[in-house]
């Protein structure tokens, strides 16, 4: 049985035979507590835990297949020499899992729409729509800065320099994971819309990555000030 999964030891990535059943598995799971989401109005974290509902924690089942896979994939194929930034990629998504479980208070609709559309990727296209992988990554990218911003309505609320710690860390390898997923882009894939990065070497990678993570610091920056600047005169309640 473990043969199925040792035989690609030579192979980037698992075939896409392998990654579409689990994801037509992992797309039914998140819609279905994204729904749940919807119908108890959890549409942002909150201190509160989420209603403990049978669709709520059939999500858990998710993380735990979702990570196995990706050590399954990371240990049984030649990921993190042929392809490492899709190793890079794994690894920080695997954190997401772990801080989640542990933070279940994230549970919310904004966090569960980038699972949705990442399975909904590989379903509908079996991961080779350029199209549905840039909306994925940039309603990632978008969610990162909205759940920023929640935590700094949650601060300001309730009168804290900081938010919890545990609510920074979704948000923030939400952000680190598009920057990988467009670095992986560009730099394993050639993408149409990247810079010119030929000759590719170290130089380039380290000008790429760091051009990716400015903007995208940028951009969490941004959402940050404005919420502030918002809220300023009049304070929002939390849910």
């Amino acid at each position: 049985m473990l043969a199925v999964f040792t035989d690609y030891r030579h192979e980037p990535i698992y075939p896409e035979s392998y990654h579409h059943p689990l994801n037509v598995l992992w797309f039914c799971q998140s819609l279905a507590a994204l729904l749940q989401t919807l119908r108890t109005r959890r549409f942002l974290p909150s201190p509160k835990p989420p209603q403990n509902s049978l669709l709520t924690n059939q999500f858990r089942l998710h993380l735990i297949t979702h990570t196995i896979f990706y050590i399954l994939e990371l240990v049984f194929t030649d990921m993190m020499h042929s392809f490492t930034s899709m190793a890079v990629h794994h690894a920080f998504g695997m954190l997401i899992f772990g801080w989640l479980w542990i933070e279940w208070e994230g549970m919310s609709t904004v966090v569960l729409i980038p699972f949705v559309l990442h399975a909904w990727f590989w379903v509908w296209s079996i991961g080779t729509s350029w199209i549905l992988l840039s909306v994925y990554n940039w309603a990632f990218l978008a969610v990162g800065m909205a759940l920023f911003a929640n935590n700094t309505v949650y601060a300001v609320n309730y009168g804290r320099k900081m938010v919890p710690i545990s609510w920074i860390g979704v948000p923030l390898l939400s952000i680190v994971e598009v920057g990988v997923n467009a670095f992986t882009y560009c730099w394993s894939y050639w993408g149409y819309y990247c810079p010119e990065v030929r000759p590719r070497g170290w130089r380039e990678a380290f000008i790429l990555v760091g051009g990716i993570t400015a903007i995208l610091a940028a951009c969490v920056l941004a959402s940050v000030l404005t919420t502030i600047r918002l809220m300023s005169g009049a304070k929002i309640k939390v849910a």
